[in-house]
C-alpha cells in the first residue's frame, strides 16, 4: 500500500490491517463464524467488507476483532421474534 494509504487483507490465513508498509494482524479466518469450514470467497469478502467499514467508521481494533468472532447466523425463528398476539392463528367468519 501506498504511504498513509489503508486496506483490509488476508494473509497466511489472516485478517490483516495495512497502513502503507505496517500491519496489524486482527485474527484467523477460523475464528470467524460467518465465513464458515468452507471459506467461501464471497463470505470473506464480506466479512473484509465489515471490517474495512468499521475500521473507517474509528472503532477500535478490539471492537471489531470482537464483533467478527462473536457475529453468528444463529437467528432465532422468525415467530419467536413477533408479539405474542400475532402468533394466535387468524381466524376470520365468511359469509
Amino acid at each position: 500500500f501506498a504511504a498513509g494509504k489503508r486496506g483490509v487483507t488476508v494473509a497466511d490465513g489472516r485478517i490483516i490491517l495495512r497502513t502503507g508498509n505496517d500491519e496489524v494482524r486482527l485474527c484467523r479466518l477460523g475464528d470467524v463464524p460467518a465465513i464458515g469450514k468452507a471459506k467461501k470467497p464471497e463470505d470473506i469478502a464480506n466479512v473484509l467488507a465489515a471490517v474495512a467499514a468499521g475500521w473507517a467508521l474509528g472503532l477500535t481494533q478490539e471492537v471489531i476483532t470482537t464483533g467478527v468472532k462473536t457475529f453468528g447466523l444463529d437467528l432465532p425463528e422468525p415467530e419467536a421474534l413477533l408479539p405474542i398476539q400475532a402468533k394466535k392463528p387468524l381466524r376470520a367468519a365468511v359469509k
